[in-house]
C-alpha cells in the first residue's frame, strides 16, 4: 500500500483514500508488536498506561476504530478501550480502570483524563493520529502538539540524561520505546559488559530484565503506580542480595503515590533524606 507523506513540524502523516484499508493497516502491525513485546497495563493499576494511542477527531470515527481493534484483539489478552466526549465520564473511566492496552480517544476527552491522572502517556510506544488533516482543520493542532509532547517527553529525557552523564565522564547508554530492538540489545550488552556502567531507561526496562550485579537503581522520575516502583527497585539486590535504590520525590507531582510509598518503605530498611 502506498502512502503520501505530509509534514507538520517533526511529525509525518500517512494518507490514504477512504475504504483502502488504512485502519487495518495500522491496527494489525501495532497490535502484533504489542503482543510480541509484552503487555504492561492491567486493571491493578490506578493510573492506566496504555502502550498504544489512537487519536481521532470525532466520536463516530473513534468508535469505528475501537470496534475494529476489538475485533482484531478477539481471543487475546490485549484490551482496547474508547474514550470521547458527550457521554458519561464515569462509565468510560470504569472501562479504562478495568485495563487499557490500546486507547482510542478524541483529543478533548483524552487530555481531560490525562490531566486528571486517570491515563498516563509515559508508556506509549505507538501514537496514531487518524484523520490528522481533519483534526487540524477542526482546530485541534494545539491539543495534538500537547499530546505529542507528553508522549515523547520521558524518552527525550532519557537520551538527554545519558548524553549529560557521558559528557561528565560517566559512560552512559539509554533504552526506551523509540529505539529499535537492535539498539536496545546493544545498549543492554554495553551495560552488562561494563562498557557503559550507567543505563538510563524508561518504563520499558522496569520489568522482565534480569541483569546481574546491578548495584544501584535511581528513580529520577517516580512512577505513578507503586507496583511499578517495586519492579524498578527490584532490578537491584537480586536473589537475596542487598541492593541500593535512590528515589527523587517531587512535592505536588508525586503526592498521589506518597501513601503507598510510605507503606512499602516501612516494611524494609530505609534511609530517608528530606530536602526542601
Amino acid at each position: 500500500m502506498l502512502y503520501q507523506l505530509s509534514w507538520l513540524g517533526e511529525m509525518s502523516w500517512p494518507c490514504a483514500q477512504t475504504g483502502s484499508g488504512k485502519t487495518a493497516a495500522f491496527l494489525l502491525p501495532v497490535m502484533t508488536g504489542m503482543l510480541n513485546s509484552g503487555l504492561t497495563s492491567s486493571q491493578m493499576m490506578e493510573t492506566q498506561c496504555p502502550q498504544a494511542l489512537c487519536v481521532s477527531p470525532t466520536r463516530e470515527l473513534a468508535n469505528q476504530i475501537f470496534y475494529e481493534a476489538k475485533k482484531f484483539s478477539l481471543g487475546t489478552i490485549l484490551r482496547p478501550v474508547v474514550a470521547y466526549g458527550g457521554v458519561s465520564v464515569n462509565h468510560q473511566l470504569r472501562q479504562i480502570a478495568n485495563g487499557c492496552n490500546f486507547l482510542v480517544a478524541t483529543p478533548g476527552r483524552l487530555l481531560d483524563f490525562v490531566e486528571k491522572g486517570k491515563v498516563s502517556l509515559k508508556s506509549i510506544q505507538y501514537l496514531i493520529l487518524d484523520e490528522a488533516d481533519r483534526m487540524l482543520d477542526m482546530g485541534f493542532e494545539p491539543s495534538i502538539r500537547k499530546l505529542d509532547a507528553c508522549v515523547c517527553e520521558s524518552k527525550r529525557g532519557a537520551d538527554f540524561l545519558a548524553s549529560l552523564l557521558s559528557q561528565e565522564g560517566f559512560p552512559t547508554t539509554s533504552i526506551h520505546g523509540d529505539r529499535q530492538q537492535q539498539e536496545r540489545e546493544e545498549a543492554l550488552s554495553d551495560f552488562r559488559r561494563g562498557r557503559c556502567p550507567v543505563l538510563i531507561a524508561t518504563n520499558v526496562a522496569a520489568r522482565g530484565l534480569d541483569i546481574d550485579n546491578v548495584k544501584h537503581v535511581v528513580n529520577y522520575d517516580l512512577p505513578s503506580e507503586i507496583d511499578e516502583f517495586v519492579h524498578r527497585i527490584g532490578r537491584t539486590g537480586r536473589i537475596g542480595h542487598q541492593g541500593k535504590a535512590t528515589t527523587f520525590f517531587l512535592r505536588g507531582k508525586d503526592d498521589k503515590i506518597a501513601r503507598a510509598l510510605v507503606k512499602v518503605l516501612s516494611d524494609v530498611s530505609i534511609v530517608i533524606n528530606y530536602e526542601a
